[in-house]
């Protein structure tokens, strides 16, 4: 793939790059350029064809580093997303003949595998990287709240004062997050029909199937890999007359060592399938009872042609995009780039449209990335020890809020709402409420009473909801969560408060809830 060089010409233009290009011109291409090289990671699975690509669309000065565990992977995704960032940073040098001498080391640095990883941080602190861009997400190793043993290893990159930009990754509406809540037959309690999370197959003209990979994972994941947990639960698909399609019954187990055959020290189940046409349903069962409340699972589908009904849009980052010390970033043209309304990331979202020479687009997190990627390198050869909080400091622009429903106050029969509503921090001593709160719920003072705001949708607050906003009410409280048609209240509600997703066009007086879109100032 070529990158057509008008496309990444248009990003510079739109996100502020050429003054920065030419305030720093004698730094990339001066008498001194050699002794203010910056050294840049590129983290991946795949560099296909990187060695074509130096001199050329990476810098001469470009190094492969295997790793210890020896992967072949295909993919030209982490050679893709060093030449976006190449290009970008070279700006109007982008076809000089000394291109080869772009001021910058660059590592690709193979990640294929947890060992890999490990290896790749340790290359990251010794050779002193300024920058690494990482354009991927795991799925298991981490419990959705910056811990896990990936995110263990990203620490310490962090720690040594790497700038660590992170691709938010690409699995919004295909995440489902809740409480472990078990039901009949042992079932862990879904919120669509069957106790199910529902997915449906619709192959494109021409096709029969889907190819879906579903991957079930629950926050018992320790800092140390070698770590396991005996948490467990089994993860099934079934056709719509509930006849199974595949089903995963690893055992999980903490032992020292490696797990033995059908066994597994992590908390992951994942299946492969090939549907046809039609519905499906996904089914968890659990192998324990004694879940508490700090318990939570999550699932995510991935696929083409596959829709999942339930599917969060609030919540959906995975590891180490989930990292506090990392700079997330999402693509804002991209539909399902990931977020995470609770932990207020992606910190930066950019339009993330590249096109190639051939007129193919494509976008994602994943170029979003490399582009923020580039944004950084500049910065850092203007300001040289640049922190997280620097960068993130030196840009600008504002995006829209993310988790908001789709109605305004005035369904709720609030004609003129207030510009701003103050957010207070009670706790309550009501574990519900308190647990609401807990899970980035704002509790707040309206000219119609105190309600819950949730930057989410109302059913995925615990499984088994489902409401039709604004017209019902969900209200929690010392007797649970509780439906009611909108303004009724009567005794059995007891100890109880309004919990409604944040309406259109709500601020916070005390919050700045939106995400933050990238430019260079």
């Amino acid at each position: 793939m070529k990158l057509n060089p008008n496309s990444l010409d248009l990003l510079r233009h739109e996100l502020g790059f050429e003054p920065v290009l030419q305030r720093i011109q004698g730094q990339l291409w001066g008498a001194d350029a050699k002794s203010r090289r910056l050294r840049v990671a590129v983290l991946d699975k795949g560099f296909r064809d990187w060695e074509s690509r130096r001199g050329r669309s990476l810098p001469q000065r470009t190094r492969y580093i295997e790793g210890p565990l020896r992967v072949m992977n295909a993919s030209p995704h982490g050679t893709l997303m060093a030449e976006i960032m190449t290009s970008l940073v070279a700006g109007a040098e982008w076809n000089r003949p000394d291109y080869r001498n772009l001021p910058f080391d660059l590592y690709l640095i193979n990640v294929a595998g947890f060992s890999n990883l490990k290896a790749a941080v340790r290359t990251v602190i010794d050779e002193k990287i300024d920058i690494v861009l990482y354009a991927e997400v795991w799925e298991l190793g981490g419990n959705g709240d910056g811990r896990g043993f990936i995110n263990a290893e990203v620490t310490k990159a962090t720690d040594a004062g790497v700038l660590w930009i992170n691709a938010a990754g690409n699995f919004n509406g295909r995440a489902y997050d809740s409480a472990i809540e078990v039901g009949d037959d042992d079932l862990v309690e879904l919120p669509d029909e069957h106790n199910a999370l529902k997915v449906t197959c619709e192959p494109p003209q021409g096709e029969e199937e889907c190819l879906v990979k579903v991957t079930l994972t629950w926050n018992s994941f320790q800092d140390d890999s070698a770590k396991g947990t005996t948490k467990d639960l089994d993860l099934g698909i079934f056709d719509d007359k509930l006849k199974p399609v595949q089903i995963s019954r690893l055992k999980q187990v903490d032992v020292p060592g490696e797990a033995g055959p059908g066994e597994s020290k992590y908390p992951r189940e994942a299946l492969a399938a090939n549907l046809k046409k039609g519905d499906y349903y996904l089914r968890v069962r659990s192998l324990q009872r004694g879940w508490t409340d700090e318990d939570r699972l999550r699932i995510l589908v991935d696929g083409d042609s596959v829709t999942m009904p339930s599917g969060s849009v609030t919540e959906s980052l995975q590891n180490p995009a989930d990292h506090p010390a990392v700079v997330t970033v999402g693509g804002a043209d991209a539909v399902r780039s990931s977020v995470s309304v609770r932990l207020s990331k992606p910190e930066l979202v950019v339009r993330s449209s590249v096109m190639e020479r051939l007129g193919k687009e494509f976008r994602g997190s994943s170029n979003a990335a490399a582009i923020v990627a580039a944004g950084a390198i500049l910065m850092m050869y203007e300001h040289r020890g640049l922190s997280r909080e620097d960068f993130l400091e030196r840009v600008s622009g504002e995006g829209a809020p993310v988790g908001e429903a789709a109605w305004g106050w005035d369904a709720l029969g609030l004609i003129a709402p207030p510009a701003c509503l103050q957010a207070l921090d009670p706790r309550t001593g009501i574990a519900e409420i308190d647990r609401v709160l807990a899970e980035g719920g704002r509790w707040v003072e309206t000219p119609l009473g105190p309600k819950i705001l949730v930057a989410r949708e109302l059913s995925g607050l615990r499984p088994g909801l489902s409401l039709n906003a604004p017209q019902e009410a969900l209200w929690v409280g010392d007797q649970g969560f509780q439906r009611r048609a909108r303004g009724q209240w009567d005794p059995s509600l007891g100890r109880s408060v309004e919990v409604l997703q944040r309406p259109r066009g709500t601020r916070l007086c005390n919050e700045d809830t939106r995400l933050r879109s990238f430019r260079l100032q």
